[in-house]
C-alpha cells in the first residue's frame, strides 16, 4: 500500500510517456518502493509499477487528485448522550448516587428507572414502588439533567420508550461483573444498538447495597451512614411505626 493511503489516484505526466496511470488492477504504482516520493515533482527519481518503470529527471510532474472520498476507517457511531440507570434501589444508597454524579458526567442526561416487581415485597423488600420513586427524587432533588421514572417490564422497552441509548450499572464484585456481563448479552440480543456501561464505585462505597441497609433495618440497627437523609428519615418512621 502507498505510504499516501488508499483512496488516492495519480497521473504521471512526462515528456518521456506521455499519458496517465492510476492505482488500478491494471497498474498499480508501488509508491512505497519508489526513491524519494517526498517533495516536490523536481525531486521524484524512479518510480516502480509491475508494468510501468519510468526513469524521470526533472521532467516529471506527478499531480495527486482525491477523486474519491478517503474512507481509513469505519464510520464512527453516533455518541451516546441519555443514560437509563436501572435497578430496585429499595431502598436507593449512597452508592446509587456516588454512580448517578459520574453517569452524568458522561452523559448529558441520566433517568434513575426504578424497576416495579410486584414479586419483591412478599420477598422482604422494604418500600413500594411508588415510595421508592419519591424516595430517589428527593434525593436527586435538584440535580440537573437527572430524572426519575417507574420501570414496567423489560429494561430495554424502557430504553426504547425514554430515547436512552446506553444502560449504566455499577459493579462491586467480580461475581456482580459476571451477572452484569450476562445481562447486557442478553439486553443487546433484544434490542439491538443498546450497550451497558459499567462503573465500579468509590471504594467507600463499595461495600454498600440495598440488601445490607434492608438487613440492618430489619434488626433494628441504624443504615444512616450507607443512605441519603431523604431515606433516613422514611427509615426512622417505619420503625417507629413498628
Amino acid at each position: 500500500m502507498s505510504r499516501f493511503g488508499t483512496g488516492w489516484r495519480f497521473r504521471a505526466e512526462s515528456r518521456f510517456r506521455p499519458g496517465s496511470f492510476s492505482r488500478t488492477s491494471s497498474a498499480r504504482a508501488d509508491l512505497a518502493d519508489a526513491a524519494d516520493v517526498v517533495g516536490p515533482a523536481s525531486s521524484i527519481r524512479r518510480v516502480f509499477d509491475p508494468h510501468i518503470r519510468a526513469d524521470v529527471r526533472g521532467a516529471l510532474q506527478l499531480h495527486f487528485s482525491c477523486r474519491e472520498p478517503l474512507q481509513f476507517a469505519p464510520r464512527m457511531a453516533g455518541t451516546a448522550h441519555h443514560a437509563l440507570f436501572p435497578g430496585s434501589f429499595d431502598p436507593v444508597t449512597l452508592g446509587h448516587l456516588d454512580l448517578v454524579k459520574r453517569a452524568i458526567v458522561l452523559f448529558s442526561r441520566v433517568t434513575i428507572g426504578v424497576a416495579y416487581n410486584p414479586d419483591k415485597p412478599e420477598r422482604g423488600g422494604l418500600f413500594e414502588a411508588e415510595e421508592r420513586v419519591e424516595l430517589v427524587e428527593r434525593s436527586v432533588a435538584g440535580w440537573k439533567g437527572v430524572d426519575v421514572v417507574l420501570v414496567r417490564g423489560l429494561v430495554v422497552q424502557a430504553c426504547a420508550d425514554l430515547g436512552a441509548d446506553v444502560i449504566v450499572r455499577g459493579v462491586r464484585s467480580g461475581t456482580d461483573f459476571d451477572q452484569e456481563v450476562a445481562m447486557a448479552r442478553t439486553n443487546r440480543a433484544l434490542r439491538a444498538g443498546v450497550d451497558t456501561v459499567l462503573l465500579v464505585p468509590a471504594p467507600e462505597f463499595a461495600h454498600v447495597s440495598s440488601t445490607l441497609v434492608r438487613q440492618i433495618a430489619t434488626l433494628g440497627g441504624d443504615a444512616s451512614a450507607f443512605v441519603p437523609l431523604p431515606v433516613v428519615e422514611a427509615l426512622r418512621a417505619r420503625a417507629k411505626r413498628g
